[in-house]
C-alpha cells in the first residue's frame, strides 16, 4: 500500500498519469507534430539510444511561428525610469521595464532590469521560473531566486520571463487539440517542445532589442528553476534556431546563450532516462514502480509510446538535453538547495509528502549534470550542501549566491 502511496505521489508531482497506454491513441502521430517539413524517420543507436541531428531542430520547428503575426511588437511594456522603487528601492540606479510582449501569446512576457550608471552595452542575465511547466510567472524571481540590486550593481542587466503553460494533468495532456497553442490555462496546454522554444525565442527577442536596451547581445546568461532549469539547458545545448529571413524580425536572432545556470533541476527532460543517470539502485526504482509506460502530459504520450513512432523518436531527440551537451555549449553551473536523502529516507513511509518533491529536486540531478558537462568541457561547477567544486565557487556560500557569482564571473571573461 505504501509503494502504491508512493507512486501516486510521484504521477501527481510529475504531472504524470499512470495509464495503459496505447500507441494508437498516444502516439505523437495522432497530433500536429509541427514537423511536417522533417524528413523521414530518424536512425536509433543499440538499445533504443536517439542519435544526434543537428539539423533536426530546424525542421521539428519550421511552422513554430505558423499564423502568427508581429503585433505583439507593439507592447513594448511599461517602462519605470525611477526604477522598481517598490521592491528595490536600495538597488543601483536602473530602469524598470514591466510585462514586455516578446511573442504572440498571453504568455509570452518578460520583465527586465536596466542598469543605467554604465559606460556602454550590458551583460544580461534571464531568469526562467519553475513550477512543473503548469503554474508560476516571471514574479518568481522575487522569491529568492537570485539578488537583483547584486547583478545591477556588477554591471548586469536582469530579465526574468514567463511562458506558455503545458497541460495541468493527463486528461488535459490527452485531449489538448494541438501541442502548440494559446496554453495559458485555458486550452489543453502546450507540448514541452514549444515550451523550450518560447524559452529560446525570449532570448532571440532580448537580442532584437539589445541596441534599444543598451543589451550586449554577446553576453547573454540564463538560469532557471525545476521546469525553468530544463528550459535553460535545453537552450543551452540546441543549435542556434534563428532563420535568417523569416517575416518576424525576432526569429531572425540568434537563440543561443553564453552562460547557463541549472537550479534544483532535473538532469533530463526524459523521464525514462533516470534510473541510468542518476545512482540510485534498480531496487528503489523498481519499489516505486518506474516504468516507459507511465503517461507523460508534458509530452502528451508515454515514453513506450513515443519511441515506437518515427516521429516520436525526434521529438524525444528534440528536447533531450542531456545528450546534447557538448564542447560547443557554454559554460554550466548546477546547484541545488535539497538535502542530499538517502534511499532509504525517500522510502520512509513518514517522508510520503516530500516524496515526489525530493525525487525530483534531488541533488543528484545536479551531479548527473555537473559529471556530463566535465565528459564534453571544463568550464563546469556544482554547488549541493555537500558539494562545491568550479571556478568562482566558494564554499562559504549557499546555492543562490554561487549560482550568482558563477554567473556573474563567466559573464566577465566575455
Amino acid at each position: 500500500m505504501i509503494r502504491d502511496k508512493r507512486h501516486c505521489f510521484l504521477a501527481l508531482f510529475f504531472f504524470l498519469a499512470m495509464v495503459a497506454c496505447d500507441s494508437s491513441d498516444n502516439s505523437i502521430e495522432s497530433v500536429d507534430s509541427g514537423s511536417e517539413t522533417a524528413d523521414g524517420g530518424s536512425e536509433t543507436a543499440d538499445g533504443g539510444d536517439i542519435l544526434i541531428d543537428d539539423d533536426l531542430h530546424a525542421e521539428w520547428f519550421a511552422d513554430y511561428n505558423q499564423g502568427q503575426d508581429t503585433t505583439y511588437l507593439d507592447n513594448s511594456g511599461t517602462t519605470y525610469e525611477e526604477g522598481d522603487t517598490n521592491r528595490y528601492p536600495m538597488a543601483p540606479s536602473h530602469t524598470f521595464i514591466q510585462d514586455v510582449a516578446y511573442g504572440p501569446f498571453s504568455r509570452n512576457v518578460l520583465d527586465i532590469y536596466l542598469p543605467t550608471d554604465v559606460s556602454g552595452p550590458t551583460p544580461v542575465a534571464v531568469y526562467i521560473h519553475g513550477g512543473g511547466f503548469s503554474y508560476g510567472d516571471k514574479t518568481k524571481i522575487h522569491e529568492n531566486k537570485g539578488d537583483i540590486a547584486a547583478y545591477l550593481a556588477d554591471g548586469i542587466a536582469v530579465a526574468s520571463i514567463s511562458y506558455r503553460y503545458g497541460a495541468k494533468d493527463s486528461v488535459a495532456g490527452q485531449t489538448a487539440a494541438i501541442p502548440n497553442g494559446v496554453c495559458d490555462g485555458s486550452d489543453g496546454g502546450c507540448r514541452k517542445d514549444y515550451i523550450f522554444r518560447d524559452g529560446a525565442r525570449a532570448i532571440q527577442y532580448i537580442r532584437y532589442r539589445a541596441q534599444d536596451w543598451n543589451i550586449a547581445p554577446s553576453k547573454i546568461a540564463a538560469w532557471g528553476s525545476s521546469a525553468g532549469g530544463q528550459i535553460v539547458m535545453w537552450i543551452a545545448t540546441t543549435p542556434n534556431l534563428a532563420i535568417t529571413d523569416h517575416p518576424d524580425s525576432v526569429l531572425r536572432e540568434d537563440s543561443r546563450v553564453q552562460v547557463a545556470g541549472h537550479m534544483t533541476s532535473q538532469v533530463s527532460a526524459l523521464i525514462s532516462d533516470w534510473p541510468e543517470l542518476l545512482s540510485f539502485s534498480d531496487a528503489f526504482w523498481e519499489t516505486i514502480g518506474w516504468s516507459d509506460e507511465i503517461y507523460d502530459k508534458g509530452l502528451q504520450g508515454s515514453i513506450s509510446a513515443l519511441k515506437s513512432s518515427p516521429e516520436g523518436q525526434k521529438l524525444l531527440q528534440v528536447i533531450d538535453y542531456y545528450q546534447a551537451m557538448s564542447a560547443d555549449s557554454p559554460p554550466i553551473m548546477a546547484v541545488c538547495s535539497v538535502r542530499d536523502n538517502s534511499e532509504e529516507m525517500l522510502l520512509n513511509p513518514n517522508n510520503a509528502e516530500d516524496f515526489q518533491s525530493n525525487l525530483i529536486h534531488h541533488p543528484l540531478h545536479s551531479v548527473a549534470v555537473y559529471e556530463r558537462c566535465l565528459m564534453v568541457q571544463e568550464a563546469c561547477g556544482i554547488a549541493t550542501r555537500m558539494l562545491k567544486i568550479g571556478a568562482y565557487v566558494d564554499a562559504d556560500k549557499d546555492h543562490i549566491a554561487n549560482m550568482q557569482a558563477f554567473i556573474t564571473g563567466r559573464l566577465g571573461e566575455l
